[in-house]
């Protein structure tokens, strides 16, 4: 009879035994599965500094200029310089900014944000939509699409 105990006592620890494997195993493969599936959606590591377009604001009292915000993320692997800043229009001319405060060329380090004051009569072109374009040295400039007010 007391064998028959020790034998149960034994199926019981097997069985929450596997079932402790099982679970782990499943996890361990869904991991793996999952991992694959966004590794084979290619995400690569940055090898140039990346600018980004934060905001173009566009005051109303006076159509002279604009200010346009650049963000250098942390996820670019080194800092940038703004060495250009261009606006082209729907009628297909490109309009090159040649007065920006601060002057060009900018530096921007990893992380910082900067706002430009780009000089340009933008009343001819109100209502309609302007691409403006960011220039840096050594890495991926930006463009951004948005519709003067």
């Amino acid at each position: 009879m007391r064998l028959v105990q020790n034998a149960l006592g034994i199926s019981k620890f097997i069985l929450i035994l596997l079932l402790l494997i099982s679970a782990i195993v499943g996890g361990v493969l869904s991991y793996m599965w999952t991992e694959g599936y966004y590794q084979s959606r290619g995400f690569q590591i940055l090898e140039t500094a990346t600018v980004t377009i934060t905001n173009v604001a566009f005051d109303s009292q006076d159509p002279t200029f604009f200010d346009l915000t650049l963000l250098n993320p942390s996820i670019s692997p080194s800092s940038s310089s703004v060495v250009q800043i261009m606006v082209s229009t729907e009628d297909g001319v490109l309009h090159d900014i040649t007065t920006v405060i601060p002057s060009l060329p900018v530096p921007l380090l990893i992380s910082e944000s900067k706002t430009f004051k780009c000089t340009w009569n933008w009343t001819g072109y109100i209502g309609k939509d302007i691409k403006v374009h960011v220039f840096v040295a050594d890495g991926t400039g930006t463009n951004l699409e948005t519709t003067v007010p």
